[in-house]
């Protein structure tokens, strides 16, 4: 799990410019995909390669939070492929329920904190494959005090970002 939250923290300095960076190095842009970014660095635990995007439309729009991305990772020192996760921008409601879609197919993750991840690799790989053939996503998910969001991301460029850390990250 500490591994996760290093993960969903550097997403967000990325995404947001913060100063400091929580890894062990700085992590290095290997390139923009459409509307995805892919990035590696290498932490302890060896290296880690991860792609991202931010919503294009988040509902309801007039809701104050913090920025929200979501997150395809590979860690190969650790067995880890793939791996998906969504930073919301808001704590979510305990045991709610965080839902994705992508052409009609639907996914569910669990929430921890202002993140969320699918609960097995065999979930995550089954996601990955359908955000690979899809043209936009949907994340949806209650805050703790009870506000429902949605967060549409379109899916542009996505395969291609994957492809990269794949390569970038093989075993």
């Amino acid at each position: 799990m500490m591994i996760r939250s290093a993960i969903l923290l550097t997403a967000s300095i990325l995404c947001f410019s913060t100063p400091a960076l929580a890894q062990d190095s700085t992590p290095e842009s290997l390139g923009s995909f459409g509307d995805w970014q892919a990035y590696a660095y290498t932490a302890k635990e060896g290296k880690v390669c991860f792609v991202m995007s931010t919503p294009k439309q988040m509902k309801p729009d007039n809701v104050k939070r913090d920025p929200a991305s979501f997150l395809v990772t590979h860690r190969p020192k650790q067995n880890v492929t793939s791996e998906v996760s969504v930073v919301i921008g808001y704590t979510f409601k305990e045991g709610g329920p965080v839902s994705v879609e992508v052409e009609g197919e639907s996914f569910k993750l669990n929430p921890s904190g202002d993140g969320a991840w699918a609960e097995t690799a065999a979930d995550d790989r089954k996601i990955v494959a359908s955000l690979k053939k899809g043209a936009t996503m949907q994340v949806e998910g209650t805050s703790w005090r009870g506000t429902v969001t949605t967060d549409t991301y379109s899916l542009t460029g996505i395969a291609a970002a994957i492809d990269k850390i794949d390569e970038a990250c093989k075993p």
